[in-house]
């Protein structure tokens, strides 16, 4: 282990918090912000994968011509 570096147990440590401070938020909001969360997560970050996948690639402008020109 490096230096400075923190141990695996102090990770964990520090998740398990994070996690709890969240879900603990989570609880105590409005029943209505967790159904807007819902819906955003449904209608916009679910899809992200798929419409990335099925989106074209970008090519340089040059890249059909490479072999007509290395050949003499």
């Amino acid at each position: 282990m490096t230096a400075g570096a923190p141990s695996v147990r102090s990770v964990v440590r520090d998740s398990t918090q994070l996690y709890r401070d969240i879900t603990g938020f989570a609880r105590t909001t409005p029943s209505w912000v967790r159904h807007l969360a819902e819906l955003w997560t449904e209608a916009v970050i679910r899809p992200l994968p798929i419409v990335r996948s099925l989106w074209p690639e970008p090519r340089p402008a040059g890249r059909g011509n490479v072999s007509g020109s290395v050949v003499p």
